[in-house]
């Protein structure tokens, strides 16, 4: 091996010379990577002698990491060598003796000789070259940095720059220079930023630089914030600016700080419009006549101006933040809802309302407002608006009554005038025929003519008692549309030819309940209205359909909400403007001409309406016609059936004993003489005082009361109950012109009632009716056959009959009223016979009327009903309808003689 070496060194000594000449390390190894020959450069970079590398593997300079990866370039590079020159782009390393890294360029060249090819390594170390580079590497980096966040800065809209720790300006950008009226950067770079810009305070006092907020960010190593400070501009002019002011550090220390700024002098702008906006509208709530209040959706005041406080009793708004308007405003916390739900649905619809003020008086307000969306302050709560309106309250009252007095001498001069053409007629017919004593027919022509005055004034006499309400009637469960087609038949004859009658009946409209008397009155006046306004025809249109209205379907008209059948009367005829429409329904108020109208056709119709719980609302024009609409509630019940037959009329005559009550000494005589000219032996009493006396001293039977109800002192219906305590067997008849009250169901159960003035027809037929028992009757029977096969047998046998066809209408018509007796079937659809029975007997009204129950009986089902109140069972059987009806018309006669009996 040595010698190889040696003969290699001697072949290449004459290279020795020149790679000691060479300026970087020279390294010759042959094809097994021995070094065979260095240069002392080399020996001066590895720190290696010659000795120490000679022979030596060449991976001795190539650190360890990469000394497999040479091998495999070694190798490549060998199996086909050529020059690389330095700077071929390779990444290389070397290691020194004492094991540092350095990076290195290597150029090779291969030599080929007797021996072989070997390989020249020209070795140069590269570290310094790196380093610089490294250097400008990281300049260049930071001159791109500065140079990315000056464009950066430029780009912002806020004002930016940074000053050292003695307040020198060492960045800005274009905003910082644009707001301070700089052009280049220079004019403010090593600059002392708070003698430039900030010198003086916003009041022109000098600023002291040790007083800055901007130096006390790094001074105190905390960022600052100012909201309104002065900063000035190169002009020497300032402006209102915000700043940010935040300290920068190098190593730990604070260096300086950067400071960011806006000109706020457009924002104090709109500041000032705001608060100048705010102090107008605060002065324009503050100053409102009307209350202003805002609530959370608890109903909690969060904020309310002066008049809304005075309104309550209070001071302040103050004093009212926090109540709770359900509990201490609202008269009743119900009306509260109320007016939310109003507010709600329409807020230009206002909503009366009862208040409490804070000294306990009571106030009546009108609220309006609107509820808040769910992004304001108060999500769901309400903005409200509130008049007091007492004092307008009390003077549409006190107009109200005036309208009332003046409505009143209109009806007495009426009243007046009517019935002294009447008395004048009665008069002068009764003197004529004091005269005319000995000529007959002229007596009977006289009797004639004061009796038709006499009607005539019994007309008024009702329109009267209609107009007021005062009138008792007889409702009944009713089906418009078959009322009004019913009564069209006539109208054609009453209108005349030139009047068209157009019907739009509604087939399947509500039933309401009414006196159907009543109700053709109430058409035929406004039939007769409308055409007096036909005076060259036209055409009448009468309509009828089912309405549901809420509270506030007509302003100015209190109507309840709920389910309605309107009936409507409309014409073309000449209309009529709105001051007439004020006072139609005032009595005696007419158009017409003189003698042409009484004046109390729509009066009467409004009493009518009113009587029956409904109301009626019209609308004209002149030349465009009218139309009235008549609202009447609806009821949840089948209308009453034709299917009643007459009742049996009894004779009028009699032999019993009568006693009359009556405080008008005339009509008591006249009634008495009628009465005993039919047989009736007649007590006579002026107060119900001296019908006491008669009741306690009489020592023979009284079978019938006649009394008036209203009388001085002891009314009728007092009477009628003290005289049946004594006589419990007494039927009675009530009798008035007109009545101030309802009668009572007690009074409707054992009395009937006559309405002065009657005929003494009428009168005969009451009382031979009571005294013969021509007893009421309640039907209740689902089947139709059997429901009038019972009832033309009760009918024949002299009883009244009334009929429902199921269970509800039943118990309803029970309470009503109120039969002597109620025939009621088992089996019934819906409710059964045995639950309406019981529903009967829990009833306080009607717990006292006998129920004779209809059923296919078995021993269990009868010991139940009568256990359950029934007065007796009667078994349903084919028999009622082949008219075998002994069975049943004898339980109804015993089962009415008890109860009669039982009375006392």
């Amino acid at each position: 091996m040595r010698h190889q070496l040696a003969v290699k060194t001697k072949i290449l000594q004459p290279f020795r010379e020149l790679l000691e000449s060479a300026p970087d390390a020279m390294v010759i190894m042959n094809q097994a990577g021995e070094i065979v020959l260095i240069n002392s450069q080399t020996e001066k970079l590895f720190g290696y002698d010659r000795e120490d590398l000679v022979g030596h593997s060449v991976e001795r300079l190539i650190p360890a990491r990469f000394q497999d990866r040479h091998l495999d370039h070694r190798a490549a590079y060998l199996s086909d060598p050529r020059v690389r020159p330095m700077g071929a782009g390779l990444e290389l390393y070397a290691i020194r003796k004492d094991g540092q890294e350095f990076p290195v360029e290597i150029s090779l060249s291969p030599l080929k000789t007797t021996e072989g090819v070997l390989v020249t390594a020209a070795i140069r170390d590269i570290s310094e070259r790196k380093r610089v580079e490294g250097q400008i590497h990281k300049l260049t980096l930071e001159v791109q940095v500065k140079e990315q966040l000056q464009l950066l800065l430029d780009s912002t809209a806020e004002a930016i720059y940074s000053i050292d720790v003695n307040g020198a300006c060492t960045l800005c950008n274009a905003a910082c220079l644009r707001l301070l009226g700089y052009s280049r950067d220079s004019e403010l770079l090593a600059k002392n930023m708070h003698a430039l810009i900030h010198h003086t305070r916003p009041d022109g006092r000098a600023y002291p630089a040790e007083e800055c907020k901007i130096f006390q960010a790094f001074r105190q190593g905390k960022g600052t914030h100012v909201t309104d400070e002065v900063l000035w501009r190169a002009d020497g002019t300032s402006f209102p600016a915000e700043y940010w002011s935040y300290p920068v550090r190098h190593n730990g220390r604070a260096g300086g700080s950067v400071v960011t700024f806006f000109d706020i002098t457009q924002r104090k702008k709109s500041e000032e419009a705001l608060r100048r906006s705010e102090s107008r509208y605060r002065s324009i709530i503050e100053g409102a006549p009307y209350g202003i209040y805002r609530v959370d959706q608890n109903g909690r005041i969060a904020m309310a101006n002066s008049a809304f406080a005075a309104m309550l009793g209070y001071q302040a708004p103050d004093e009212v933040l926090g109540l709770n308007t359900g509990a201490d405003v609202y008269l009743n916390s119900t009306e509260q809802q109320c007016a939310r739900d109003y507010a709600a649905e329409d807020p230009a619809v206002g909503y009366e309302a009862k208040w409490k003020r804070k000294d306990g008086k009571t106030i009546t307000v009108r609220l309006g407002g609107r509820r808040l969306p769910n992004d304001d302050e108060l999500p769901g709560g309400f903005e409200v608006f509130v008049e007091d309106i007492t004092a307008h309250r009390s003077l549409q009252k006190q107009f109200e009554h005036a309208q009332k007095m003046e409505a009143v001498g209109r009806l007495a001069g009426g009243v007046a005038h009517d019935f002294n053409n009447l008395l004048m007629i009665i008069s002068g017919y009764a003197q004529l025929l004091d005269e005319s004593s000995a000529d007959p027919k002229k007596v009977v022509e006289y009797a004639s003519r004061i009796q038709d005055a006499s009607s005539k004034a019994a007309t008024v006499t009702r329109q009267l008692l209609a107009y007021s309400r005062k009138q008792v009637l007889e409702p009944t469960v009713l089906d418009l549309s078959h009322v009004v087609k019913d009564l069209a038949k006539m109208l054609p004859r009453l209108l005349g030819e030139d009047v068209e009658t157009v019907l739009e009946l509604d087939p399947q409209v509500g039933t309401v309940r009414a006196d159907r008397g009543q109700i053709e009155q109430v058409i035929m006046n406004l039939a007769v209205n409308a055409r007096d306004a036909m005076p060259q025809g036209g055409r009448l249109t009468i309509a009828t359909s089912d309405v549901a209205l809420d509270a506030s379907y007509y302003q100015g008209v209190e109507v309840p909400p709920g389910q309605f059948v309107l009936l409507a009367v409309s014409d073309t005829g000449i209309g009529m403007n709105a001051e007439t429409q004020v006072h139609i329904f005032e009595p005696f108020y007419t158009t017409k001409e003189a003698g042409k109208g009484t004046g109390l056709g729509l009066a009467t119709v409004y009493g009518i309406v009113k009587q029956s719980n409904g109301f009626i609302w019209v609308y004209s024009e002149p030349d465009k016609g009218s139309i009235f609409k008549i609202y009447l509630p609806r009821v949840d019940a089948a209308a009453d059936s034709d299917e009643s037959l007459p009742p049996v009329h009894a004779p009028s005559a009699g032999t019993e004993t009568i006693l009359l009550v009556e405080d008008e000494a005339v009509l008591r005589n006249v009634c008495r003489v009628y009465l005993e000219s039919k047989g009736y032996t007649v007590l006579e009493a002026g107060n119900a005082k001296e019908a006491m006396k008669i009741c306690q001293s009489h020592d023979r039977p009284i079978h019938v009361l006649i009394t008036d109800i209203v009388m001085p002192g002891l009314g009728g219906l007092e009477l009628a109950k003290s005289a049946l305590e004594m006589r419990p067997a007494l039927s009675v008849v009530l009798v008035s012109g007109y009545t101030d009250r309802a009668l009572d169901r007690e009074a409707i159960s054992f009395a009937k009632f006559l309405q002065k003035p009657f005929s003494f027809d009428a009168l005969a037929r009451t009382v031979r009716s009571l005294l013969d028992n021509n007893r009421e009757i309640l039907l209740i029977e689902d089947s139709k056959f059997m429901r009038v096969a019972v009832q033309r047998a009760l009918t024949g046998a002299g009883y009244t009959v009334h009929t429902a066809d199921h269970g509800e209408a039943g118990l309803r018509a029970a309470r009503e009223t109120l039969p002597d007796l109620i025939v009621l079937d088992l089996v019934l659809p819906t409710i059964s016979g045995l639950d309406v029975l019981k529903a009967l007997k829990r009833d306080a009204i009607t717990k006292s009327i006998p129920v004779i129950v209809l059923a296919a009986l078995l021993e269990p089902t009868k010991e139940e009903l009568l256990n359950e109140g029934a007065a007796a069972c009667v078994e349903k059987s084919d028999k009622l309808l082949e008219n075998d009806s002994v069975a049943l018309i004898h339980t109804v006669t015993q089962v009415a003689g008890k109860a009669k009996a039982s009375r006392g």
